[in-house]
């Protein structure tokens, strides 16, 4: 049996690279294939792949374990590329949200509207503002709420919000001078 170690890895949907514009060093990045339950793919980083795999050209194709469970690498991301929040949860592998549970358990409750444990990432479209997106998903936030009778939080509290890339937190530009920790957005590609 191999040598074992832990990595951060990130859940991902099988969008997830196309929208942020990421293209891989080698292989392929996640797309159709990952939109089927039970995907068994993943996607290494760059620096996972250099310290961890020798910077093996043959690696896409290869079979590693996660959890004990067999999948297979698909591709590299770009260097440098490490996530859309680098600065609190750099990830060095990306498994698809279509994975097994048995590869990734905080996959067991995606289905729980009561859990709370992904976060929304996307790209604004050309000519909108994120005043303007972050009403529209208000709105659709609320009409989920209603439909599914999500009702213990205050009508006043913000279901959504849109936040530079990189950020984890809810903070905004306007409110960055109240406190002595900023966490500002880098000029990456990969920035919204």
């Amino acid at each position: 049996m191999g040598q074992r170690y832990r990595v951060w890895s990130q859940l991902a949907t099988p969008n997830y690279f196309e929208v942020l514009g990421i293209r891989p060093s080698m292989g392929r990045l996640f797309g159709t294939e990952e939109q089927v339950e039970g995907a068994t793919s993943v996607v290494l980083g760059e620096r996972l792949w250099r310290t961890r795999f020798g910077a093996r050209s043959t690696i896409a194709g290869q079979s590693i374990r996660i959890n004990g469970q067999l999948v297979t690498v698909i591709g590299v991301a770009s260097r440098g590329f490490a996530g859309c929040s680098p600065m609190t949860a750099a990830a060095e592998l990306w498994i698809p949200t279509t994975a097994s549970p048995r590869v990734a358990p905080e996959l067991g409750a995606r289905r729980d509207r009561r859990v709370a444990n992904m976060q929304i990432v996307g790209r604004l479209k050309p000519g909108v503002s994120s005043d303007q997106a972050e009403l529209a998903l208000e709105t659709v936030a609320r009409r989920l709420e209603q439909i599914h009778g999500d009702r213990d939080r205050t009508a006043n509290e913000p279901l959504m919000r849109v936040l530079p890339g990189g950020r984890m937190f809810p903070v905004r530009d306007e409110q960055t001078s109240r406190g002595p920790l900023v966490f500002r957005s880098s000029s990456s590609p990969w920035s919204l």
